[in-house]
């Protein structure tokens, strides 16, 4: 009797249909904490974070449209060297593009393709969406082999706040330790949405 030899792909199939036929709750089930963060290939993430502003959504939209709260917004985040690029605001219309230097903690398993200081260019661009809410898109480059880019929405929270949701998506393009990277680009890029979220709150606060 001959025996067919299965590749890895075919035998992790074939184990993973074993697994869910017995109800193993780690192959047929996925937890909340896995969904708010999908891998969706090696060396690529992507992630989404919610945030409520304590004010109306006009003066929401009004920072975003405030070149200066960028600006304030990376000099929280530890940034240096800031630059407007590009910048062109209306009512219903914001793009603005900015280059800067920023440091990072490179783990030891990156230091070969991982640079710890880089100068990073974002754009962000913003447009009302003609139903009381506003979307846009935004993209960073950032002198590593890791794109960062993604979508953001704010929609009214009743009469007094503002729901900000933002989508990360990050692509690294490096063979073999790509997903690593990811990982921990996706930690990083974390940090960075949580003080951004601060720094709104105190602009808010002192431009109410």
């Amino acid at each position: 009797v001959k025996h067919r030899r299965l590749g890895p792909y075919r035998c992790w199939t074939h184990r993973s249909r074993i697994h869910a036929a017995r109800g193993d709750a780690t192959v047929a089930h996925e937890s909340p904490a896995a969904r708010s963060v999908k891998p969706r290939e090696a060396g690529r993430m992507e992630m989404t974070r919610t945030h409520i502003f304590d004010a109306p959504i006009d003066k929401v939209w009004a920072m975003f449209t405030d070149k200066e709260s960028h600006i304030a917004k990376f000099t929280s985040m530890g940034h240096r060297d800031i630059e407007v690029l590009d910048y062109d605001a209306s009512d219903d219309h914001v793009r603005i593009k900015i280059r800067r230097v920023v440091r990072i903690e490179v783990p030891g398993f990156a230091k070969k393709v991982l640079k710890p200081t880089n100068v990073v260019t974002s754009v962000d661009e913003w447009r009302a969406q003609g139903d009381g809410t506003y979307a846009g898109e935004y993209s960073a480059e950032t002198g590593n082999p890791v794109h960062i880019s993604g979508t953001t929405r704010i929609r009214p929270e009743g009469d007094s706040k503002t729901l900000y949701e933002v989508t990360v998506a990050i692509k690294v393009n490096v063979p073999l330790i790509g997903g690593k990277i990811s990982n921990f680009a996706k930690g990083d890029v974390e940090k960075q949405m949580q003080a951004e979220f601060a720094c709104g709150d105190r602009w808010l606060a002192e431009h109410a």
